[in-house]
């Protein structure tokens, strides 16, 4: 792979949600101490929002975290199951005793659980991703699982965590009660181009990657289209480029040992910059001399490329009047 070419201790772009290498904008910051407060404070339904790859799972698994175990915790990421399927996931997962059979029977010993929980000192917290998929009757009877209170507390917390469509979904009539019932809303802003290249040093950093250039080595520009997406698009993005230019190349089928090396299109790009040089100190490979260059070609000059111009040098070396100088560079002379 690319690591050992590009000196990293793991992959640095992979599209799970670690949340070691969580980049935390204004926006995301916010949103995790939000929630953080409101669980702490026993705030009862919490809502976050965000668009397609914007870190919304990467930033549930930091708030995870940041409970220290103070909180028992439900992370439902299924949402396409129905009511039933969603409370028998929910007792598993808080590995509530004997929950019972009956639907009657399951809520009183999630009742019986959370009274426990907070016996102990502890909240106990509903964690639902993908909300957007749930339907109206399926919201409505997880709004009847906040009606589990003391006098003074609320004793499940409920996180909707979803895409911008949930925000949607939330204002339907139908909905008015859970409306009331929402104590605070989060929204997850996409990546800025600047924010998107400071995202990509993040990553490379906490990979072990030394300090370089995130433009020479992603590719990215300021306002190229690519730096205006998600962080997930962002982390695909350059790990297609990293894999494309330092993919290791190895002996496989003809019992050598495999050896990293630079891709074809990189060995490319080092060649053409090797050919540059070259001809502005005025050494060619043919003639092996360190004579002064003649004058470069004009600009309005049609009988060959003007080495002045960008990307592009002489057809035929200025030194030795052969067009193959720069070919035996390109081919590692």
């Amino acid at each position: 792979m690319y690591l050992t070419f590009y000196g990293l201790n793991e992959k640095p772009f992979n599209t799970t949600p670690d949340p070691k290498f969580l980049y935390l904008t204004p926006g995301h910051r916010e949103a995790l101490a939000q929630l953080v407060y409101s669980v702490r404070e026993n705030r009862g339904f919490l809502v976050l929002t965000g668009e397609v790859g914007t870190g919304k799972t990467t930033l549930l698994q930091a708030f995870l975290r940041r409970l220290d175990g103070k909180a028992a915790v439900a992370y439902v990421f299924n949402s396409m199951l129905p009511f039933e399927g969603l409370l028998e996931y929910v007792l598993e997962e808080l590995k509530v005793p004997e929950p019972g059979s009956s639907p009657a029977q399951r809520l009183l010993a999630l009742r019986r659980f959370m009274l426990d929980r907070r016996r102990a000192g502890q909240s106990t917290v509903l964690v639902l991703d993908e909300a957007q998929n749930l339907d109206v009757p399926t919201l409505e009877r997880i709004r009847m699982l906040s009606n589990f209170e003391t006098p003074t507390e609320k004793l499940l917390q409920i996180l909707l965590v979803g895409q911008p469509e949930l925000r949607a979904k939330l204002q339907r009539p139908e909905l008015r009660q859970l409306q009331q019932r929402i104590e605070l809303q989060c929204s997850l802003p996409p990546l800025s181009p600047e924010q998107t290249r400071d995202y990509i040093q993040t990553r490379l950093r906490v990979a072990g990657a030394r300090a370089f250039s995130t433009s020479s080595a992603t590719g990215l520009r300021p306002g190229s289209p690519s730096t205006r997406a998600g962080s997930r698009d962002a982390s695909t993005f350059c790990a297609i480029t990293a894999s494309s230019s330092g993919t290791p190349t190895s002996g496989v089928g003809s019992g050598s040992t495999s050896s990293t090396r630079p891709s074809r299109r990189s060995m490319g790009r080092h060649a053409v910059r090797r050919v540059r040089r070259r001809h502005r100190s005025g050494r060619c490979v043919n003639a092996g001399s360190w004579e002064p260059s003649p004058p470069r070609c004009s600009p309005g000059s049609r009988s060959r490329r003007c080495e002045s111009r960008p990307r592009s040098f002489s057809r035929s070396c200025d030194i030795c009047a052969t067009s193959s100088c720069h070919e035996q560079i390109l081919r590692g002379a």
